[in-house]
């Protein structure tokens, strides 16, 4: 544990963020103390998870590639989804599946680096559907880092970091369903989905990486 609360001075980017909600109430000075400590171990298990993270998509990465290079047309029969080969495709929206490719993988892995990255600099949002996701990926890993050192954090931490991170919660809708009947990123009333969807930017201008936008 000690040295996951070193680690949260790597994580400067997260520190202002987090202070506004893991909090406690004012006078409470006990409540503060648990509160600081909670921030910190919480930003120390974010900087062991976005190590972990971006390593386990650069592995996915590599089996997509070895697949191509032996002319694997089928993802289905390179069986390659199993929980066993891959470690972060497997969360990823199941609907689309069949759109998890070699460039894909590739455009994610640059949206997680983007974000994890704004962790050790100054936070913004995520910019666009799948930086939301690599975000959402980061947190699952924030709970195995959690579970694995039994890592005193006060109650409820998902919900308080998905509310510092996220503006919203509508990329959970990508969970729900099959492809053709989720929802176009950002138009009210029409469906059907494409992962190139999720690197649209949300606005103009994008602070985002070139690598991200259509090329």
């Amino acid at each position: 544990m000690d040295e996951i609360e070193t680690d949260a001075d790597r994580v400067p980017g997260a520190a202002s963020v987090l202070a506004l909600y893991v909090t406690a109430a004012p006078g409470d000075e006990l409540g503060q103390r648990r509160a600081e400590g909670s921030r910190r171990r919480l930003q120390g298990a974010l900087w062991t998870a976005s190590i972990v993270l971006v390593d386990h998509v650069f592995s996915d990465l590599a089996v997509l590639e070895r697949a191509d290079a032996v002319d694997v047309d089928d993802i289905d029969q390179f069986d390659q989804f199993d929980a066993d080969v891959l470690w972060v495709l497997p969360e990823l929206p199941p609907a689309l599946v069949d759109q998890y490719d070699v460039r894909f993988t590739r455009r994610f892995l640059a949206a997680a680096i983007a974000v994890t990255g704004r962790l050790t600099a100054g936070w913004i949002p995520p910019v666009c559907v799948a930086e939301e996701l690599a975000i959402r990926l980061l947190l699952n890993q924030v709970e195995v880092i959690v579970d694995l050192h039994e890592l005193d954090i006060a109650p409820g931490w998902r919900g308080l970091l998905e509310g510092a991170f996220f503006e919203d919660l509508e990329h959970e809708l990508l969970y729900n369903g099959p492809a053709d009947d989720l929802p176009a990123p950002g138009v009210l009333g029409e469906t059907g989905q494409s992962v190139d969807d999720w690197f649209i930017p949300f606005g103009e201008p994008a602070p985002t990486i070139p690598y991200l936008l259509d090329r």
